[in-house]
């Protein structure tokens, strides 16, 4: 499987995002996400949990492929290990649900955070 980078979370513009960490490209595409885009049709609003980045995938049956900000992780990453864990208990269903077309995304919550929400 080729590698697939996380998607990308958009942000409403006036959302006070942190512009920590984003290219000045990225920075000005932000500023056109307009909620009168949408105006007249359907939109779904989310929250994105504060977390980790992480992916996992399949290589072949039995080889797990963890990755987090478009890097695969080659193992030692103590943040990761309890994610790992249990991706390695549950790995026969994982693999009937992913095989090696899917990669799974999500945002791995292990660090608490001093900002309650």
């Amino acid at each position: 499987m080729e590698f697939i980078k996380y998607p990308k979370t958009y942000h409403i513009h006036g959302s006070k995002l942190e512009p920590c960490g984003l290219t000045k490209a990225e920075r000005k595409e932000l500023n056109k996400t307009n909620l009168d885009l949408v105006e007249g049709d359907f939109l779904v609003l989310e929250e994105k949990m504060d977390g980790s980045q992480l992916g996992l995938s399949f290589v072949r049956r039995g080889d797990i492929q963890f990755q987090s900000r478009g890097t695969i992780l080659s193992g030692g990453e103590r943040e990761f290990s309890l994610a790992k864990n249990w991706a390695y208990e549950h790995i026969d269903e994982l693999w009937a649900l992913l095989g090696t077309r899917f990669v799974l995304f999500g945002e791995w919550l292990f660090h608490k955070h001093t900002i309650f929400y």
